[in-house]
C-alpha cells in the first residue's frame, strides 16, 4: 500500500500547535521553534530528546508529549519509514506507562491514528477478510485489522472515566487543547478524550462496511450515555446540558425523527435550572431546528432566539442567537433572473426574490471601457439612471418572489446596484451583476474547416444589421481581423484557426461581448431544395401556472450552405 505520511504529520502536528512555555523548558522550546524555522530537522530532534530526558525525570507530561511528538515528526521528515518504527515505540509507550491518565492520552492519539490512516488510504486497503495472519506492517492491513485496532485503543482511552473526569485538563495542553467550551465541562480530561473517541469513530465510518457502521453508531451512543451518567452523579448542570445536546443532535442525524428530537430539547429545558445561561444553547437549537424545515416557522425561530438574548445577554455564545435573529430579520432583494446582455431603452420582465424589505431601487453605475470586473470602485463610476419599486413585505420573514417590468439604460457597460430600503451602504457591496447594453447578435456557423460565416441582427426584432463591423480575435481577444457586414448582414472569415472570439459593432453600440465561435463545422448534407428554419427563444425555463410567455424568434431560409432571414414574418404558436 503506497503510504500517505501527510497524514500521521497532518494529525501530530495538531498536538504542538500551542506555544509550551514552562519556566525551566523556556531556553529549549524557543531554540526549537527558531530551529523549526530553519528547517533542520536532525538539531530539533536533539532539542526534543533533552526535553524528553528532563520531562521523565521531572514526570512532567505536559512537556513530555509534545516534545515526543514533535520529535516523531522531524523524524519523519528524515526518512518516512521512521514512522513505522515510532508507531511501534507508541505503541509500547502505551502498553508499558505506569501512568494511568498519560496511558489514556496514549491510546486515543494512536486510535485517531488509525482510523485516520484508514480513512485516507481506503481505496489501498488489501481484500477486506477475517482469520488472516497478523501482519505487522499496517501498509498490509485490512480494513477488519484497523477497526480492530481503532477500537482496541479507544476503549483503552476511556478505561478510567472517573480518572479522566477528576484530571484538570490544563496540565495536558496543547494536547487536551481547551476549546470555548472547556470551562462548563469544569476543564475536565473527560470530554475531551470523549470528543477524540467520537471524532475517532466517525472518522472510521466512512470506510466502515454495514456491520461496522452499526457498532460505531450504538459505541458513540454509549459513550455520550457514559459522560453523562458521570455529570450527573457529579451533579455538573451545564456539562450535562451540552453533552445532552451532542447526543440528540446525533441521534436527529441517525433517524430523522422530528417529534423525537424537539421533545428531547424540551425534556432537557423542563430539567435544567431556568438560571443556568447554558439553556441558551437548547434554545438556539431549537431555533435552527424551526429556521432549518421544509416548511420554514421563522416567527416561532425568531420568538426563541429573542428569549435566549434576553434571559442569557451575557452568555459566552450569545452572539450565535443574535446573528441568526440578524439573518431571519435582515431586509433582502436580489434579481433572479437579469441577463448579462440587455437591449438598451427597452422594457424587461425580472423576477425579484425579496424578504423584509418594503422597496427597492435598481441602480445603473456605467463603467469606464475596459476596466477589468477585479477593478471596479463603484464609488468612481456616474451613475447613469434609477428606479424605485414599492414591495409588499411578507410578515412571515420568508422569500417571496415578484415579477416587475424596468427599464434598461442606453448602450453601455453597467454595474447593477440594488439598494434597499433606505440602506446607505450599497456603494460597498459587490454589483448584483455587470450587464452589457447592446442591439446587435452575431449567428455563427462554420460551413468549412477554413470558412467562418457571420451574420449580425438585431437581438430584439431580429432584422438583419448592414454596415456593422465584425472583429474576430484569437482566445486572449487579441484582434486577428475585421470586416464589414453586406446588405444581408453577413461577412465570411477565411481562417485555418480554431478557438476564436467574435463581436459586432456599429457607430455607438459597441458594447457586444466577445462570444466564442464553433470549433467544429457544419457538413452540408447534399439537400438542393430550400428548407424555412426556425428559432424560438422564451424569456424564461419555468414558469408558474397562469404566467405569461414571452417568445422570441428567428427565421430563416436555408439552401445548402447559404442561409438568408426572413424579415417580419408572422407566425402561430
Amino acid at each position: 500500500m503506497k503510504i500517505k505520511f501527510a497524514v500521521a504529520t497532518s494529525f501530530l502536528l495538531i498536538l504542538f500547535a500551542v506555544n509550551i512555555s514552562a519556566q525551566s523548558y523556556d531556553n529549549l522550546w524557543k531554540q526549537i521553534f527558531e530551529t523549526q524555522k530553519k528547517d533542520l530537522p536532525k538539531t530539533v530532534i536533539g532539542l526534543c530528546d533533552k526535553i524528553i530526558a528532563k520531562a521523565k525525570k521531572e514526570n512532567n507530561h505536559g512537556q513530555l508529549l509534545p516534545a515526543y511528538f514533535i520529535r516523531m515528526v522531524n523524524k519523519e521528515g528524515i526518512s518516512n519509514d521512521s514512522t513505522y518504527s515510532q508507531l511501534k515505540e507508541l505503541e509500547q509507550w502505551a502498553a508499558t506507562s505506569n501512568q494511568p491518565t498519560e496511558r489514556m492520552i496514549l491510546h486515543s492519539i494512536l486510535a485517531n491514528f488509525y482510523a485516520q490512516y484508514a480513512s485516507d488510504n481506503s481505496y489501498e486497503m488489501p481484500t477486506n477478510v477475517t482469520g488472516t495472519k497478523p501482519v505487522e506492517d499496517i501498509r498490509e492491513w485490512t480494513r477488519v485489522q484497523f477497526w480492530d485496532a481503532t477500537i482496541k485503543h479507544l476503549n483503552a482511552s476511556l478505561e478510567d472515566e472517573k480518572l479522566l473526569h477528576s484530571t484538570n485538563s490544563e496540565k495536558y495542553v496543547p494536547f487536551a487543547k481547551q476549546e470555548w467550551a472547556s470551562i462548563y465541562y469544569n476543564h475536565d480530561l473527560l470530554h475531551i478524550i470523549a470528543n477524540k473517541a467520537i471524532k475517532s469513530l466517525e472518522t472510521f465510518k466512512y470506510v466502515a462496511d454495514k456491520n461496522q457502521k452499526v457498532e460505531v453508531s450504538q459505541r458513540i451512543i454509549q459513550i455520550y450515555n457514559d459522560l453523562i451518567a458521570i455529570y450527573k452523579e457529579a451533579n455538573e448542570e451545564s456539562a450535562i446540558i451540552l453533552t445532552t445536546l451532542n447526543k440528540l443532535r446525533f441521534e436527529h442525524h441517525l433517524s430523522g425523527n422530528n417529534e423525537k428530537y424537539l421533545s428531547g430539547l424540551e425534556q432537557l429545558l423542563s430539567q435544567t435550572n431556568p438560571s443556568n445561561e447554558v439553556r441558551a444553547e437548547i434554545l438556539t437549537a431549537k431555533a435552527l431546528y424551526y429556521s432549518q424545515q421544509k416548511k420554514q416557522d421563522l416567527k416561532k425561530a425568531l420568538a426563541i432566539y429573542e428569549e435566549a438574548i434576553t434571559l442569557y445577554p451575557n452568555y459566552a455564545r450569545i452572539n450565535v442567537p443574535k446573528q441568526e435573529k440578524a439573518y431571519i430579520t435582515r431586509p433582502v432583494v436580489t434579481l433572479k433572473n437579469l441577463a448579462n446582455v440587455v437591449y438598451p431603452n427597452s422594457k424587461i420582465r425580472i423576477l425579484v426574490d425579496h424578504r423584509n424589505a418594503d422597496s427597492f431601487d435598481v441602480l445603473y453605475y456605467r463603467l469606464p471601457e475596459s476596466l477589468p470586473a477585479k477593478d471596479i470602485n463603484i464609488s468612481n463610476c456616474k451613475l447613469e439612471s434609477s428606479q424605485h419599486f414599492i414591495l409588499k413585505k411578507s410578515s412571515d420573514y420568508r422569500d417571496k418572489e415578484d415579477l416587475f417590468q424596468i427599464n434598461t439604460p442606453g448602450f453601455g457597460t453597467y454595474a447593477v446596484i440594488v439598494k434597499v430600503g433606505n440602506d446607505e451602504s450599497y456603494l460597498k457591496k459587490t454589483p448584483e451583476r455587470i450587464i452589457r447594453a447592446t442591439k446587435l447578435k452575431v449567428l455563427v456557423m462554420r460551413t468549412d474547416k477554413k470558412k467562418i460565416d457571420a451574420v449580425v441582427v438585431d437581438a430584439n426584432t431580429g432584422e438583419l444589421v448592414s454596415g456593422a463591423s465584425v472583429e474576430l480575435a484569437n482566445n486572449n481577444k487579441k484582434l486577428i481581423t475585421k470586416q464589414t457586414t453586406d446588405a444581408q448582414g453577413r461577412t465570411t472569415f477565411i481562417t485555418n484557426d480554431n478557438n476564436l472570439k467574435i463581436r459586432a459593432t456599429k457607430d455607438n453600440d459597441k458594447y457586444m461581448e466577445y462570444q466564442f465561435t464553433n470549433s467544429w463545422y457544419y457538413r452540408y448534407s447534399g439537400e438542393k431544395a430550400e428548407k424555412e428554419n426556425i428559432l424560438l427563444i422564451t424569456d424564461r425555463s419555468i414558469y408558474r401556472p397562469g404566467q405569461t410567455v414571452y417568445l422570441k424568434g428567428i427565421v430563416y431560409n436555408q439552401k445548402g450552405d447559404t442561409t438568408n432571414i426572413k424579415k417580419k414574418k408572422k407566425l402561430s404558436v
